[in-house]
Order: structure tokens, then sequence, then C-alpha cells
């Protein structure tokens, strides 16, 4: 009877073990979506669990059993999550070394500190229970404590993936032989000291190299926010050449009327003197003039006037066909900046999205762009055609699909990042919808205050 226990008391260590590794990954990582997932994450859970109690029962050893299951983690995390090969070997080889922490701590602090016969701890008996509680309550302790002090993204170069993965290898096999003497001292006729010498040894060469996981996880979160430095300031340096692009097409349009006055008297003079030959020749010299300056909007806004008369002479110059519906209210919850970044790159998205299209399918090169009050909500929608194809990062959010240099590639998917970041400022709320065939993008920003007096329905150019 007692046997029975010890044997479902194993078992249900090894359930929650495994149980543990699922609940890093799934915060960790992003999940797939799949049907019966559950069911198929409970399925793999279960002969994990029995293959590690087949492999315990026939004895075999250590390195073999962590090496196998590393490998069998490491299938369960690329099928049931949006796992990158670096972040994946990172969790496992955290993962592995907790193990090894709580099962050295579980282990040699008995045997050291109380001169506990280790075989009385491996060869089972009704002082196993309290061990592997011990030992299971010190994972969970591990894991949680990973699970809430570890929430930043990480930035490694090949090189150092490489290093990491190599050095974490060398050492977790180092670490697991000098355990395995320390053990073997501990049955033999050698002095208590010695025996105790290597514990410590072991115990310690453990937690300097979790000492220096730690270390190494704070270089990855310090490159991480670098990069994110480099990308703020280069959408930063973005926006305010976009800005000043504007406010120098605002200066061109002003001239433009300033000197209209003096056009219409050179054209009546030509007119009245019956030179048509020359009015013609003036006339087609100041179309051209007039196509320079772009096709221009007048809203009432100038910051929306120059964005959007901006990137329609860009979307037209590509031969991609643009609607668009304008209506603002009176107080518009974003200052002239934010509304340029966010119009800019609402565009530029679209644009691009529509480069991407092959020839033969250039009717879904369109963009439809509208901006509306709506029930006291500021509201902004970008639909644009697409191809379909679209990558998503471990957070589910979309990523660029370029392929570009090192330099360029960090000016790239960083616009729907900006529109998201933009909108949550203004307190509003932000639909995304990637389909087939089509992109669709939704803003809701709250306005400023209730404008009963525009019309909430909007008028399409």
């Amino acid at each position: 009877m007692l046997y029975l226990f010890l044997q479902l008391w194993e078992i249900m260590i090894n359930g929650i073990e495994a149980f543990l590794y699922y609940l890093l990954v799934k915060k960790k990582m992003k999940a797939k979506e799949m049907p019966y997932r559950s069911q198929k994450i409970t399925l793999f859970l279960c002969c994990q669990v029995a293959l590690l109690y087949v492999f315990n029962h026939f004895g075999v050893s250590t390195l073999i059993t962590i090496g196998f299951f590393d490998i069998v983690r490491f299938l369960f995390t690329i099928y049931f999550f949006y796992a990158p090969l670096f972040p994946c070997l990172f969790w496992i080889i955290i993962y592995t070394i907790l193990c090894m922490l709580a099962d050295m701590m579980t282990i040699l602090l008995p045997t050291v500190l109380a001169n506990v016969n280790v075989n009385t701890i491996l060869l089972g008996g009704a002082f196993r229970i309290p061990i592997t509680f011990t030992y299971i309550s010190l994972l969970s302790l591990f894991i949680f404590l990973i699970i809430l002090l570890t929430d930043k993204q990480l930035f490694f170069t090949l090189r150092q993936k490489i290093a990491f993965s190599f050095l974490s290898l060398t050492s977790m096999i180092v670490a697991q032989y000098i355990f395995a003497i320390t053990l073997k001292t501990t049955t033999k006729t050698v002095t208590r000291e010695i025996a105790n010498s290597l514990g410590i040894i072991c115990f310690l060469f453990v937690i300097l190299f979790v000492s220096l996981l730690v270390f190494v996880y704070q270089l990855g979160v310090a490159k991480q926010k670098n990069i994110t430095y480099l990308e703020e300031k280069a959408q930063f340096e973005l926006e305010q050449a976009q800005f000043n692009n504007i406010l120098e097409m605002t200066h061109d349009l002003r001239t433009l009327k300033h000197d209209m006055n003096l056009y219409l008297d050179t054209i009546e003079i030509l007119a009245s003197q019956n030179k048509n030959d020359k009015l013609l020749e003036y006339i087609a010299d100041y179309r051209k003039h007039i196509d320079n300056i772009h096709h221009f909007l007048s809203t009432g806004n100038t910051a929306i006037d120059c964005i959007v008369s901006t990137k329609l002479s860009a979307a037209k110059q590509k031969g991609i066909q643009v609607s668009y519906s304008i209506l603002l209210p009176q107080k518009i919850p974003l200052d002239d900046i934010s509304l340029c970044s966010l119009i800019g790159n609402l565009f530029n998205n679209a644009i691009e999205a529509c480069e991407k299209i092959s020839p033969d399918k250039k009717d879904r090169c369109w963009i439809n762009f509208t901006i509306q009050p709506y029930q006291n909500m500021f509201g902004i929608y970008m639909e644009n055609g697409s191809n379909g194809e679209y990558l998503f990062d471990k957070n589910g959010m979309l990523l660029s699909t370029k392929s570009d240099t090192a330099k360029k590639r960090l000016s790239h998917g960083i616009g729907l990042k900006r529109i998201q970041e933009l909108a949550e400022q203004a307190d509003g709320l932000i639909d995304i919808n990637p389909g087939k065939e089509d992109f669709k993008l939704h803003i809701m920003i709250p306005l400023l205050e209730k404008d009963p007096d525009k019309d909430p329905d909007g008028s399409t150019n």
C-alpha cells in the first residue's frame, strides 16, 4: 500500500513539474490558436509525465534525462506557442537551471547540514515525501518569481546567442557532474569534511551560474531599451522632418496665393493684346507650377490639409486609387504633431501594403481614408488593399514584412507601434483587422467636449 502511494506521489510531482513549465512559457510567449488546444496540451503533458516516470523507474542517467526532456519541452513550445528559436532555448535553459538548483538545495542541505544519509533520500521510503515536497515547493517559488520579475523584452546578437547557449549547456553538464560526485562521496568512506566541501562547491557553482544568468538577462534588457530608444529617436526625426515639410508646403501655398493676382494680371494683359500663343504657353507653364504644389485639401485644419495632401500625391504617383471623407469636429483631441504622425503612419503603412500586391492583382491597390466624429468620439478609419501576408511577434503585434538592411529596418515596423502609442496616449481605442484581401484599422478617440453643432455624417470627396 505504501509502495503504491509513493508511486502515485511521484507521478503527481512529475505532473506539477511539467505544469510549471507550461505556466512559464504561457506567460512569456504568445499562444497559437488551434482547435482542441487545451485537450492537446493536457495529452502532451500527460505523455511527458508518463515518460519521466518510465525514465526514473529504469534508472536512466540524469544527463540523458535532462537532455531528452529539454528536447521534449522544445517541441512542446514550438508547437503550441509562437516561439522564436533563441527565446525558446532561453526559457528552457532557465527552467532546467531552476530544476537543478531546487534539486541540489533539496538534497545537499539535509545531507551537508543535518548529516542525513543520502540513500534515505534517493532510495524512497516515507522520508522521500517531505523531500520531494520541498523540491516542488522550491521550484514553484523560483518559477513564480521568474514570472513576476522578468516581464522585459530581451535583445541579443547572433554571436551572443550562440555563446550563451554553449556556456549554459557546458555549465549544466559541469554542475551535474560535480553534483553526482558529491552524492557518491556521501555513500563512500571519505571524510565528512570532503563531502561537505564538495557539496558547498557544487551549490556555490550553481548559485554563481544563476547570478550570471541574471547578469546576462539585465544586459539583454539594457540592449532592448537601447534599441527602443533608437526606434523612438528615428520616429521622432521622421515626424519632425514630416512636420517641417508641412510647414514648407504651407509657406509655398501662401506664396502661391500671394502671387495669384500677378498671374491673373499677366493673363489679362496677354488676352487683351490678343497674344493667344503667348497666353496658352503661359497657362501651360502655370499649370505645371500648380501640379508641383500638389492637390491641396481645405478642411480648415492646416496639419490635416498638409499631411493628407502630401500622402494623396504620393499614392497617386504609385498608381494607388484613394478615396477619402473628412469631417472635423470643432476641437480635435490631438496636437498637430501627433495628428501628423498618426495620419502619416496610417498612409505610409497603407501605401507600403499596396506596393506589395502583385502586378496581376492591381485592382486591390486602393485606400479608403475617413475622419469623422461619432457619438462624442473622434473616429479615424483607414482601409486598404492587401496581399494577405502578415507577420506577428509573440505578443500578437504585427511586424514589418520588409527584407532590408539593419539600419533601414529600424525605421520599418514601428509605424503601427507608433499609431497604437498615440491612440493610447489620447485614451483612444484601436481595432485592427488584417484580412486576406484587405486591411482595416479603426481608431476611436474621445473628443475634448461634445460638439452638437457638427453633423456626425461625413461627406465624400
